[in-house]
């Protein structure tokens, strides 16, 4: 296998380069699951963090370590082996992660008074210290996820990434240099001794930080990290000539192409700047405090979840042991909401079952109490949220004509029982004192007719007025809107409210349409009335558009 340049160059998408044992390498072609993650067959689940990606040309190249689940950033990993460097340490300390397990080991334990290694993470840039907090830190909300929905798979791990197919030959080693931030070249190299010789100059190498592809070396430098403008090649000529004196091995006269040139000989000797260095993908060195999950673990942990078909909150990260109680203990109340708000049907249900049929509210008028045998004086108040009759007439002014009318008819039914057809003969006052009788419940006389009434009692309906027959005449659209004014009054100081349909301000159309008006007073007595409204005229036809003259 070869480095895969020209795949990844023309054919990829997206590229993880994984450190493996003894310094191997292999390219990965990833395939995303769950947005978040891909899975190597032999090493494990790997996390994407859009954050450290690299661009060579079109195709997006992550870094990883292979006892590491989280990507690399090569300006990170540069300033961490400079800085260990310069101080002489071998290991990064992890400060946080470092009290954190020993509160966990020996709780209540005060770290203050303790002598600890400095923290030489204080001592580096933004953005290495973003990338090593990022490094340590688990992301426990997409983990869980992850593990309980494996339930619903059919594999463990439904996509796997597998091996990006190598085009080419083998022809030499090779370098992977950041040219700017976060974009890369793969550019042919040739090593001797200590020295690296690229088209983009010479680097210093070390020979522990060096990779294998087969047979094939390679090494990871930076030259640049800035985001405008990226770092260019030496000049074709000089690499004509770098390459020529590789060819004959002239290695001593290959030293003067990392030493800078002066441009005139009686010039001053110019200071010489220092090589960059290959970069070391060793996490389990410098980064060992501050490694995440192992991926292998991590796949082990999915299989096993998927295989047992029970998500075991043990075998999940620490913050899903806080959120399953917590999950159980909501789901435990939305349960009894949903049986509570089911209560009356379920009730219902079970009566209907048992043969139980329940009781039914029914409301009546003290009139229709009265003809019940009830004795209204003794029956209970209507809660205060119940609607009175002036109300709900308002609300339902064509059910309120109705009932008006059922029961007026009711009232004439009753009074023809008792006194035949003589009560037909009555005039309209006297029948309205029998009516008025008959709801008082107590004996009287009317002209000489025998009938029931109640002293004290409200017994005279109201007197309504209504205008006389209206006409009118139809505008264009065949119809027209027409207003009256129709009331009632009552021997009472209560007020009472005239329903009539249809009503003031609705539109009458041609013809003939009577008005019926209903008026209620509140000891239920009631009065009826009509009047009729005729719209004369002719159909018409709206027209805006003007008549225009043909030339």
């Amino acid at each position: 296998m070869v480095v895969p340049k020209i795949s990844m160059r023309y054919f990829a998408n997206t590229v993880a380069i994984i450190k493996g044992g003894d310094r191997q390498l292999s390219f990965i072609k990833i395939r995303k699951y769950n947005n978040k993650y891909f899975c190597v067959k032999d090493s494990g689940i790997y996390e994407l963090d859009d954050q450290y990606e690299y661009r060579y040309f079109k195709t997006g190249v992550y870094f990883y370590n292979f006892n590491n689940s989280k990507p690399l950033s090569l300006s990170g990993m540069q300033e961490v082996d400079e800085k260990l460097q310069d101080v002489g340490d071998s290991i990064l300390f992890n400060k946080e992660r470092h009290i954190e397990n020993m509160q966990a080991m020996h709780p209540g334990v005060e770290t203050d008074p303790l002598q600890m290694p400095p923290d030489r993470t204080e001592e580096m840039s933004p953005d290495t210290k973003r990338f090593l907090q990022d490094y340590q830190t688990d992301d426990e909300f997409g983990k869980t996820n992850l593990m309980v929905n494996v339930h619903m798979q059919k594999k463990s791990v439904p996509v796997l990434s597998t091996p990006l197919i190598p085009m080419g030959v083998n022809k030499g080693d090779y370098a992977i240099i950041q040219i700017a931030h976060r974009r890369l070249d793969i550019v042919p190299m040739t090593i001797h001794n200590d020295q690296a010789y690229t088209p983009y100059g010479v680097f210093e190498v070390t020979r522990d930080n060096q990779y294998m592809v087969k047979r094939q070396v390679i090494s990871f430098f930076v030259i640049s990290d800035k985001a405008d403008k990226a770092a260019n090649k030496i000049p074709k000529k000089a690499q004509k000539v770098m390459g020529k004196m590789v060819k004959k091995k002239r290695w001593g006269r290959l030293k003067t192409f990392s030493q800078p040139q002066k441009k005139h000989y009686k010039e001053p000797p110019t200071e010489k700047k220092a090589q960059p260095k290959n970069i070391s993908l060793s996490a389990e060195k410098t980064l060992q405090q501050f490694k995440a999950d192992d991926p292998a673990i991590f796949k082990t942990t999915v299989k096993e979840l998927h295989a047992s078909k029970i998500a075991v909150a043990e075998k999940l990260s620490d913050p899903l042991k806080k959120v399953v109680p917590i999950a159980l203990i909501f789901g435990g109340v939305m349960g009894l909401m949903i049986v509570m708000s089911n209560a009356p049907m379920v009730i219902d249900k079970i009566a209907e079952v048992m043969g139980i049929t329940p009781p039914k509210v029914v409301y009546l008028t003290p009139n229709e109490a009265r003809e019940a045998g009830l004795d209204v004086s003794s029956l209970p108040l209507a809660p205060d949220n119940e609607v009175s009759r002036e109300e709900w007439c308002k609300a339902n002014p064509k059910e309120c004509r109705i009932q008006g009318e059922a029961l007026l008819e009711k009232r004439n039914t009753m009074s023809r029982a008792m006194f035949g057809m003589e009560y037909d003969s009555l005039t309209t006052l006297q029948q309205d004192e029998v009516t008025a009788a008959l709801d008082a419940g107590t004996p009287g006389t009317v002209q000489g007719t025998e009938t029931m009434t109640q002293q004290g009692a409200d017994n005279v309906p109201p007197i309504m007025v209504l205008p006389e027959d209206i006409t009118e005449e139809s505008d264009t659209r065949g119809a027209v809107i027409v207003r009256y004014t129709a009331y009632a009054t009552d021997n009472s100081d209560i007020p009472v409210e005239t329903v009539c349909e249809p009503k003031s301000g609705s539109i009458f159309e041609l013809g003939n349409t009577m008005v019926k008006c209903t008026a209620i007073d509140a000891s239920g007595n009631a009065t009826m009335g009509e009047f009729m409204v005729t719209v004369t005229g002719e159909p018409g036809e709206l027209s805006f558009i003007p008549d225009i003259p043909t030339p």
